[in-house]
């Protein structure tokens, strides 16, 4: 059983291991600690790479690291937790993923399910009804139990979803900041005084700090923009994912306001 509860930014997962509850904390899918209240009762911190895979953990009792096979299978020490290769809920019995929530389970090191996929062999599942990521670990894993997905554009996708918080944050920041300039501006043209000038500069110098930070993380997501797109197309070419890219931006153009470089603060 899996129960989920939180926000879009930290997500709490319950899991029940054997007659201990385990309790995952995410943030943007990606895991950051792991605790548990069974016979290793504690809280380990997680060090996870691109895919989600757990490469070392650390608690007040131990540390440790992680090797995997392209295929998964643990090369190092096991340390008692929950997650293992791709951020997948080990069987702590079994020793196999039970990838889909369940659906199907994972040998790691027979390298394949041990049944068949429904979606196989004449849907998105592919011919073999048994083979991990069509025999490419690498560049795909397999979440649901019945089909690859790309490991970099999954890793795209995450780092866009966190470069438009940004946007969103330092857009609130920016609104802020020219609210503030807008105060003092007016207090200045009432009563031109010294510390009225400073208090102008200061708001100024902090409204160009934030739109500084805006610009930046803007470029950002329309790097990782196209990042996404191209890993998501691989067999499109350049003319067309930049053709893409230009329907997406039009589809969502955003009204000019604060955070417009075109926006007048004296007009506010």
């Amino acid at each position: 059983m899996e129960l989920i509860v939180g926000t879009n930014r930290i997500i709490t997962r319950l899991f029940g291991k054997g007659s201990a509850l385990v309790t995952l904390k995410k943030a943007a899918e990606q895991p950051l600690a792991e605790q548990s209240d069974g016979n290793n009762a504690g809280t380990s911190l997680l060090a996870v790479d691109s895919a989600g895979s757990v490469l070392c953990f650390k608690n007040t009792k131990r540390e440790g690291k992680y090797r995997y096979s392209a295929y998964g299978c643990g090369l190092l020490y096991r340390a008692p937790l929950a997650l293992g290769f791709n951020g997948e809920f080990l069987g702590l019995r079994t020793n196999r993923y039970g990838l889909g929530q369940g659906y199907r389970e994972y040998d790691t090191r027979l390298m394949r399910f041990l049944s068949p996929d429904r979606l196989s062999p004449f849907g998105a599942g592919g011919m073999n009804t048994y083979s991990y990521c069509a025999g490419d670990p690498v560049n795909y894993h397999d979440p649901s139990g019945h089909m690859r997905d790309w490991v970099s554009f999954l890793f795209y996708r995450k780092r866009l979803a966190s470069m438009r918080s940004q946007v969103k944050i330092n857009i609130r920041n920016l609104t802020v900041e020219t609210r503030s300039l807008r105060k003092y501006l007016k207090a200045y043209e009432k009563e031109r005084t010294w510390d009225n000038l400073q208090d102008v500069h200061d708001a100024s110098s902090r409204r160009e700090e934030v739109k500084a930070k805006l610009d930046y993380f803007r470029e950002q997501e329309r790097l990782y923009q196209y990042k996404k797109m191209t890993a998501r197309y691989p067999q499109q070419g350049e003319e067309a994912i930049q053709q893409m890219l230009l329907d997406k931006r039009k589809a969502h153009q955003e009204p000019e306001g604060v955070d417009n470089p075109a926006f007048d603060i004296r007009n506010a």
